[in-house]
């Protein structure tokens, strides 16, 4: 077996492993629009379906007051006769999944969506629709109501998401309601990194954004002689050797009008001339868990 083959096998067996570390992420929401909203004493706007009030470790509390968004009614306001509510990500994200907690006032939860349709599109002008999903479940109208999962659909690219809402679970006046709303994200977590001592190899970021830092656990890493690119999105090491053994992170800006991306990466460099794929797939194993855990994982951060 030649070297490029052994690389190869290592690529793949990379790949394989990896599948079994994905994790969603949450998206932050930039903005929220409602069609209608009741403000004033009574406190139900649309800014509360994505700023976490009344919302505690996935469980929302019955308190509508500043937790849950309303449009107006027929005796309140006048019927919203196109109620809609359209969130704007702040960029095109992959959607795999998302998760409704519909409105849960004590003793009104009728009044939360039912009926709905859900489209999205890269622009404004949105274009498609979620296959699939024809309605939210009604919520409990009591404290520590936990929501509803959507996950079985296709995952689809989007910045901007409508809620087209056709009608409500009978609830009085024709009102419109939810509680929180929340869109994720797959990122693909591989558990550790392999590299040979001696030979070039680089850790890449997405290509696209600004401000790149790489850093290791010594700090903010500077370019140098063999080590180059760590104010890019691509931090190579020529050559990669032992004691580059590490866990390097990258900061950076995607756009986002909310969101710093920090991406981790765990390098395990191994003895030049090493065959990795002799080592069989147990040893690989063993070595991922003694040398290389954190694999690469993204979180968002409020600027």
């Amino acid at each position: 077996m030649n070297m490029k083959s052994a690389i190869f096998g290592i690529a793949v067996l990379a790949l394989a492993m990896s599948s079994a570390f994905a994790q969603t992420v949450t998206i932050d929401v930039i903005d929220v629009t409602a069609s209608s909203e009741i403000g004033g004493a009574f406190d139900r706007l649309d800014d509360y379906l994505i700023d976490g009030s009344g919302l505690t470790g996935g469980a929302h509390t019955s308190d509508v007051e500043g937790n849950m968004w309303l449009s107006t009614g027929t005796d309140f306001g006048g019927e919203d006769l196109d109620p809609s509510v359209t969130f704007d990500l702040g960029a095109v994200h992959t959607i795999v999944s998302f998760h409704v907690w519909n409105y849960n006032e004590v003793n009104l939860p009728d009044r939360g969506v039912n009926d709905v349709s859900v489209e999205y599109g890269t622009t404004m002008a949105l274009g498609s629709t979620v296959a699939g999903i024809t309605n939210f479940a009604q919520a409990t109208g009591v404290d520590g109501y936990t929501g509803e999962e959507f996950n079985s659909f296709t995952p689809f690219e989007a910045r901007y998401i409508k809620f087209d809402i056709n009608s409500n679970h009978g609830g009085d006046n024709v009102f419109y309601g939810l509680s929180e709303v929340e869109f994720y994200t797959l990122t693909i977590t591989p558990s550790g990194l392999f590299a040979i001592a001696g030979e070039s190899y680089s850790l890449t970021a997405p290509a696209g954004g600004t401000g790149y830092q790489w850093s290791d656990s010594g700090g903010d890493i500077t370019d140098g002689a063999r080590i180059t690119g760590s104010n890019t999105n691509v931090l190579a090491f020529d050559p990669v050797e032992e004691v580059d053994i590490d866990n390097y992170t990258v900061t950076y800006d995607d756009g986002g009008a909310k969101a710093a991306i920090t991406l981790s990466y765990d390098l395990f460099v191994f003895p030049t001339g090493t065959m990795l794929p002799l080592m069989g797939l147990a040893g690989l194993c063993i070595l991922m868990g003694a040398g290389a855990l954190g694999g690469v994982s993204a979180l968002r951060q409020k600027k």
